[in-house]
């Protein structure tokens, strides 16, 4: 199975989610409304979002530890695709106490007057996570 970097795997839900603002105010006031049960940081510094981001340990993705794709060549020269799956993994993982640690999206303002919102996603372009950008503007 081949999944390039800007695809998120559905073993990443639940997850955790970045949310950066300059305004402070505005950040807890978007927290407030949030389901409780949703993991979440709040960063009212994007040099400091960035900074955690690229401190995170890539995690080795469920789907590729418990799923192996086999592929064969038939005598007419079709090839064939087998998916296997490791039940007995996918178990496990309900008892890993890390597995929702993985981050799948960051919603940044555009307008911070240190970084703009344009600019920090350039910053971590090379990560897996989908991100969305608010304005007031």
């Amino acid at each position: 199975m081949n999944i390039t970097p800007q695809q998120l795997s559905v073993f990443y839900h639940p997850s955790r989610i970045f949310i950066v603002d300059d305004n402070r105010d505005f950040l807890v006031n978007f927290s407030l409304q949030l389901d409780p049960d949703l993991a979440y940081c709040l960063f009212s510094s994007p040099h400091e979002a960035i900074r955690q981001l690229l401190q995170i340990e890539p995690n080795n993705q469920l789907d590729k530890r418990v799923l192996s794709l086999q592929q064969e060549e038939t005598e007419n020269a079709t090839i064939e695709h087998s998916l296997n799956i490791d039940l007995s993994l996918i178990q496990q993982e309900i008892f890993n106490q890390n597995r929702f640690d993985a981050i799948s999206v960051i919603v940044v303002d555009y307008d911070m007057p240190s970084m703009n919102g344009l600019d920090f996603c350039r910053r971590i372009q090379h990560l897996p996570v989908k991100k969305i950008m608010l304005t007031g503007k």
